[in-house]
């Protein structure tokens, strides 16, 4: 197994440690919460970075990558709906594209079809994991004030979130639908 690969489901690894920390009732859960995503998510950029740089891109790891980051930033979003950071139907609509998308880059993969990932997904995903740190920074026991301001931050970047994904998702469609079917 390549480096990348290992770093991949190291991620998936500290991710349900983010999670489960997450739910823990120790002093200072989400602020632990907090830094284990971030690592999490900062290890996304690290493992696609060393899998081109030492030429050791695979099949695995390009299934991996991605499922990773759906995995991580889906728990989240489902945790800030629990903890009424955001509503539901926002972490929903968040997901199902992903799950759209997903679905749809599998099929063109059957089909021996790649769809790399662009620009407006990767700022897709940043934008998510600064919407889901602001939701995750917003239950550490901040004064009701500061936590006042983070939950409406949170909404609005994820909200934006939400506009980007959805375009960038129909561009992916309209770009690769002919190759497709």
């Amino acid at each position: 197994m390549t480096l990348p690969n290992k770093i991949t489901l190291f991620r998936l690894a500290l991710a349900a440690a983010a999670v489960g920390s997450f739910y823990l009732t120790f002093a200072g859960h989400y602020l632990w919460s907090l830094g284990l995503f971030l690592s999490a998510m900062f290890l996304d950029l690290l493992d696609g970075y060393l899998a081109r740089k030492l030429n050791q891109v695979s099949a695995l790891g390009t299934f991996l990558d991605p499922l990773a980051d759906k995995i991580t930033i889906s728990a989240f979003l489902i945790c800030l709906v629990d903890q009424e950071v955001i509503p539901a139907w926002l972490a929903l609509l968040l997901i199902f594209r992903d799950l759209i998308i997903s679905s749809f880059r599998d099929l063109a993969l059957s089909k021996n079809i790649s769809i790399p990932a662009r620009k407006s997904g990767k700022s897709k995903t940043l934008f998510q994991t600064l919407g889901v740190a602001l939701g995750i920074l917003a239950l550490t026991g901040l004064n009701p004030p500061d936590r006042n301001l983070l939950e409406p931050l949170t909404f609005y970047l994820l909200l934006l979130t939400l506009f980007i994904s959805y375009l960038s998702g129909v561009f992916i469609i309209i770009r690769n639908y002919k190759k497709v079917f």
